[in-house]
């Protein structure tokens, strides 16, 4: 039996969007932990750039979250982390026009707004 495939946001501004690619590297604030250490090596990943409004993915978890794995990264205000990866990087600009769900302050999606976005990325 298989676990159910789960799907997260995480958010970040467009000075930290090299920063977050290079380093295959997701944060979100100490607050955030909750949430963050829920994440599982395999769960798919979206990046939202909030001032930019695109979203890249799908990211795929390359760990479970984690407190810290760089506390220099991200401007050292995001220390619930995850680090990812990828295989075809999509790009959806004015993201949130087309997924209005992204505005909700979680990180978790539901399993149908995960899939749409995932349709949608497969179309671009």
């Amino acid at each position: 039996m298989s676990e159910e495939v789960r799907y997260w946001k995480f958010t970040c501004s467009g000075g930290m969007e090299e920063e977050c690619l290079e380093k295959k590297l997701v944060g979100a604030p100490g607050r955030m932990w909750k949430e963050v250490k829920d994440v599982k090596k395999g769960d798919i990943i979206f990046l939202h750039i909030v001032d930019k409004d695109i979203l890249y993915g799908p990211l795929i978890a390359d760990s479970e979250g984690i407190m810290n794995i760089d506390p220099y990264a991200l401007g050292r205000k995001n220390p619930s982390q995850v680090k990812i990866t990828w295989t075809n990087l999509t790009k959806i600009t004015e993201a949130s026009k087309k997924f209005p769900f992204l505005e909700k302050k979680t990180l978790k999606l539901e399993e149908e707004e995960g899939r749409e976005i995932l349709k949608t990325m497969q179309t671009e």
